[in-house]
């Protein structure tokens, strides 16, 4: 899986994964609860824009953008 940018709220430990999807969709969106160090939930869009949409929704207002080259 090919990871694409990683959104941090390490306030709340939270993070917001946009990834490679599927041969469907082209973008998977990972919630993960960093302090539990788990996923709770993913989701799969059509587009950049929606994955980005979702994981800014996620992480909240204070957050750190890690891209992945």
């Amino acid at each position: 899986m090919r990871v694409f940018k990683k959104y941090i709220n390490s306030e709340f430990g939270l993070e917001a994964i946009i990834a490679e999807g599927d041969d469907k969709l082209a973008y998977k969106v990972m919630f993960r609860d960093t302090d539990a160090d788990a996923m709770v939930h993913q989701i799969l869009t059509e587009s950049n824009e929606r994955a980005e949409k979702y994981a800014l929704d996620f992480v909240g207002e204070d957050f750190e953008v890690e891209a992945i080259a």
